[in-house]
């Protein structure tokens, strides 16, 4: 049987722990996208990243159970709430930051990666471990552990969920960051008397004025170029930066155009001209940048062209209209799933990737 020690205490106790439940996924998310991007989408900082969160919350934890037998629940959670709504923002700003303390262009060793996302990561997990006995002191009765566990689980499925089929469709995660930020202040309110509300409300307004320091942290990632757009997806981020006269498109901070940049017609050039005029062509990636309108010139009689970010494909009238020719036929999806899916013969196949420097990339490569 489960008894609360107050008649505010079920309230406190669910309001805890499902908005640290939606937060802490949500917020781990962001990180490891953020790490990602900052480490060019190497995927083994998504082990790294989910191995630290679990390893130092779990230790949060820990240190907290000692903690909720001598101080007074309510109190610590308040503050608590406050740190987590606080913290992710200094942590983000601080990967994008790795980038300014070393040489432009090159890349981290996996023993600075690790040091560095390691300790950018302690802070919010050792607070967010230790919520959890902080909530549970809240509880009495022998089904308090299973309790905690229900609530805190469904507060991550509802993160998990809210991240997944909304934010990263609808805001950037500096965005993200602010409406998950607002959640907890909320949280905070139902945890101390209402003499603690001028103090929350003057952390919200502060949050609510960091939304133009997204583009300024961004910045710090690409060390003296000006970010002029950038874009959330499911895949990745996109980046669109100037250097001077040069218009640059990342993606997860690898490079995929740069104008001025002569690569497409390379790419295109070399294997077209081993083929007859009125050719079939599978493009699989960087159609928007140029390399169509290269193929273009061999006047093939169509082209498939493949990208799996519709966002890229959007990049299109921005950059140079490739996509305006007749013969062009686009298809969103996986470049390997369409070459094993369809039964269209072609004269050239041509792959437009980046180097393979991730999991990704190089599954076209082997």
């Amino acid at each position: 049987m489960i008894l609360y020690r107050g008649p505010a205490d079920k309230k406190r106790f669910w309001v805890c722990l499902l908005s640290l439940g939606t937060s802490s996924v949500s917020v781990q998310l962001i990180m490891t996208r953020e790490v990602m991007s900052t480490f060019s989408g190497n995927e083994l900082v998504i082990g790294l990243v989910l191995g630290v969160w679990l390893l130092f919350t779990g230790l949060g934890s820990a240190l907290g159970v000692p903690v909720a037998k001598r101080a007074r629940p309510e109190r610590a959670l308040f503050w608590g709430h406050v740190l987590i709504a606080v913290i992710p923002f200094l942590q983000i700003a601080s990967i994008r930051a790795l980038p300014l303390f070393w040489v432009r262009g090159q890349m981290l060793d996996l023993t600075s990666a690790v040091t560095s996302s390691t300790l950018i990561l302690i802070p919010y997990c050792l607070v967010g471990g230790g919520m959890i006995p902080m909530a549970a002191a809240l509880l009495k009765g022998k089904e308090t552990a299973s309790r905690v566990y229900i609530a805190d689980t469904l507060g991550d499925i509802a993160g998990g969920l809210i991240f997944s089929f909304i934010l990263v469709y609808t805001l950037s995660h500096w965005n993200s960051l602010i409406v998950l930020g607002s959640l907890n202040l909320l949280a905070a309110t139902t945890m101390m008397s209402y003499r603690a509300l001028p103090f929350l409300i003057l952390i919200c307004l502060g949050i609510g004025s960091a939304c133009s320091l997204n583009l300024r942290t961004l910045s710090w990632r690409f060390p003296g170029q000006h970010v002029i757009l950038h874009k959330n997806t499911p895949f990745a981020q996109l980046t669109i930066s100037r250097n001077g006269k040069q218009l640059n498109v990342l993606q997860d901070a690898i490079p995929l155009y740069s104008t001025g940049n002569l690569d497409m017609e390379t790419i295109a050039h070399l294997p077209l001209c081993q083929v007859s005029e009125g050719a079939n062509v599978l493009l699989i990636a960087g159609g928007v940048f140029g390399t169509i309108d290269e193929i273009a010139k061999h006047k093939p009689k169509r082209i498939d062209y493949i990208e799996l970010d519709p966002a890229i494909v959007k990049l299109d009238r921005l950059i140079a209209n490739n996509l305006r020719h007749s013969f062009v036929h686009v298809h969103v999806g996986d470049g390997r799933l369409f070459v094993k899916k369809t039964g269209n013969k072609y004269d050239a196949v041509i792959v437009d990737l980046p180097d393979p420097e991730n999991a990704q990339l190089n599954r076209f490569y082997s």
